[in-house]
């Protein structure tokens, strides 16, 4: 098969574990809530190093900048000195692999405003022979690294640093272990700030696989690179795109439906207001609640029977309703802005003055824990007329001065009462 498969829907693998051992078909099961689709790798000892390998690039293009893929190349094409003076190898020997390696970045960056002939062109490169170049070339930089960096590494290898790279870093189709995973991504992601997530299928006790991070400080904005490890076998993952959530707040404000022009006339709905005698309209808006802006028949006064009452005659019946009269009756909207009604309501000695708008936000007055705690409370985030209560120690209220002379004149006429009686109850005890 190809070295590289397509992406892959990630339901693929759960099918090849439906009959397999029950934390293998939990574990899979689990895998679509994280991951959207993989892309196989060819198991043929070098699965590891070219999931790593083409993790980097892919990751490159998705950066979409030019600059970024030449600088990646300029730093690579760097570390030759590196891997002659800490990894001791000769450049007759690597040249050519440092090559390809560079020849993949020159066509990525010719293409980089392309993203899928990008693509494709390193799908078709990790699918050729001459890959095999690119790969040497990683297994060069984890061992020189490892040989640069001798303190830190030595008592991972039981065989020491030359022996560990001989046998393990440097034969070809030698599958990586996790000291050539730490050492790749040292030495290639981290300079860049790509990061490595692992998800280890194994029959470890849980629902979900494990994950590891490499390097353990990666940044969670960071690119990432994921890859699933099966014993002995590295295929790339590809996790789901975050679901993009919006939460719009909206408040309702709490009032009659008689506030939208036309409302009661055409639904039928009569204005609770009218029940009170003469009762004056809340703001201008309210006045336009009982006025259809629809043409209504008039009836013929030739037709109205003798005797019936008129709507001026029907509030006779009141001396409130003497000033009702034709002048009242809502008029359009016009250019003139109405002005709103106000008065100086404070609920609290604490709040500041303020006009009070009867077609704001209705406060209410009570103070128990569950209105604190609620949208209508003015002081909750949630209130449109949001307005946090500030102490403010200069500004003391008139009342609140004068309560605290009374305080302190009481506790003086206790304080010389006191005294009184203490004088009287010495002057008893002397005589």
């Amino acid at each position: 098969g190809p070295r590289l498969g397509p992406k892959t829907p990630i339901d693929a693998i759960a099918a090849e574990y439906t009959t397999a051992d029950p934390v293998y078909v939990a574990k899979t099961m689990a895998l679509p809530h994280t991951y959207s689709h993989y892309r196989p790798v060819k198991g043929d000892g070098n699965c590891g190093w070219r999931a790593i390998g083409f993790c980097y690039f892919e990751l490159l293009i998705h950066t979409g900048s030019r600059e970024v893929v030449q600088g990646e190349q300029l730093r690579l094409s760097q570390l030759n000195d590196f891997l002659v003076n800490s990894g001791g190898y000769d450049p007759v020997m690597f040249m050519d692999f440092v090559e390809e390696t560079l020849q993949l970045f020159q066509n990525i960056a010719d293409n980089i405003h392309n993203p899928a002939a990008a693509h494709t062109i390193l799908a078709d490169t990790f699918n050729d022979d001459g890959s095999m170049g690119v790969l040497y070339h990683l297994r060069l930089l984890a061992a020189s690294w490892l040989k640069g960096n001798r303190e830190q590494y030595d008592a991972w290898c039981e065989t020491g640093i030359e022996g560990y790279c001989m046998s393990m870093l440097e034969p070809p189709d030698r599958e990586i272990e996790e000291l050539g995973i730490v050492l790749l991504v040292e030495v290639l992601l981290r300079p860049i700030g790509f990061v490595l997530q692992i998800a280890y299928l194994d029959r470890s006790a849980g629902t979900e696989v494990n994950t590891h991070r490499f390097p353990e400080s990666g940044d969670d904005g960071g690119p990432f690179i994921h890859l699933l490890y099966r014993p002995g076998h590295y295929d790339i993952l590809y996790k789901r795109d975050p679901v993009q959530v919006q939460v719009n707040r909206v408040a309702f404000d709490p009032t009659t439906f008689g506030r939208a022009p036309g409302m009661p006339a055409a639904w039928g709905f009569e204005n609770p207001l009218v029940h009170i005698p003469c009762a004056a309209p809340l703001s201008p808006m309210a006045q336009l609640a009982d006025t259809s802006w629809f043409p209504e028949p008039q009836p013929d006064p030739s037709s109205t029977p003798p005797g019936a009452q008129t709507a001026s005659d029907a509030c006779t019946h009141s001396t409130t309703c003497s000033q009702v009269s034709t002048e009242s009756q809502p008029t359009p909207p016009s250019a003139t802005t109405p002005t709103t009604p106000t008065s100086s309501i404070r609920f609290s000695r604490y709040q500041y003055e303020e006009p009070f708008d009867v077609t704001s936000w209705p406060e209410q007055t009570t103070q128990s824990l569950s209105f604190k705690n609620s949208h209508f409370n003015k002081a909750h985030y949630n209130n449109p007329n949001f307005t946090p209560e500030e102490y403010v120690p200069e500004v003391i209220d008139e009342a609140e001065r004068l309560e605290r002379a009374t305080r302190k004149r009481i506790r003086k006429e206790r304080r010389e009462s006191q005294h009184s009686r203490d004088d009287g109850s010495n002057n008893r005890k002397e005589k």
